[in-house]
């Protein structure tokens, strides 16, 4: 968006209701994503949504939800192979297993005051996710590791559709 250039009156309606815009968007990308689940019969159904949510919900603005998206991604990846490992630790030793999970939570609460708080706040909290699946069932923490990965990438999409920018909403409120 270039400063000089004047905004249709179209967009200036948007951006004066950008909360009806935004709860409108976020309704309609659950309603989508509810749909997508179902049609294609995701196990462990809930966490697409749950994701979709969190990311989307408390920003409306594109250049915020792609770097949390990126970082949840991040944080889910990270945490799932925690995760997958700490099942394997579990089939061989319970302590040795809450030796492992009690290293990871320290390394998310230590990534979590750092430059990117959500990606180790993620990492916890899909390591809880994963480790949550019954003693030694791979598959179940697997499909919770990739619902993540997928609520995040419709998130991503659904905010891409109709982007609301930070810059037009502030030139908006100056004016």
């Amino acid at each position: 968006m270039r400063a000089d250039k004047s905004l249709s009156p179209f967009e200036i309606r948007v951006y004066r209701h950008y909360r009806i815009v935004h709860g409108t968007r976020v309704a309609l990308a659950f309603l989508l994503t509810f749909l997508i689940i179902r049609l294609f019969t995701i196990p462990e159904s809930t966490w697409p949504l749950v994701t979709m949510v969190v990311i989307m919900g408390p920003i409306s603005f594109w250049g915020n939800v792609v770097p949390r998206a990126f970082e949840r991604i991040g944080g889910t990846v990270l945490g799932s192979i925690l995760g997958l490992i700490a099942l394997q630790l579990e089939l061989i030793s319970l302590p040795l297993m809450l030796v492992w999970c009690a290293a990871a939570m320290f390394l998310c609460g230590w990534l979590a005051l750092g430059k990117k708080p959500y990606q180790g706040l993620l990492i916890g909290v899909t390591l809880a996710i994963v480790v949550g699946s019954p003693t030694g069932e791979i598959d179940t923490a697997l499909w919770r590791s990739g619902d993540v990965i997928l609520g995040s990438l419709l998130a991503m999409l659904f905010t891409g559709i109709w982007p609301q920018r930070a810059f037009i909403h502030w030139r908006i409120q100056l004016a």
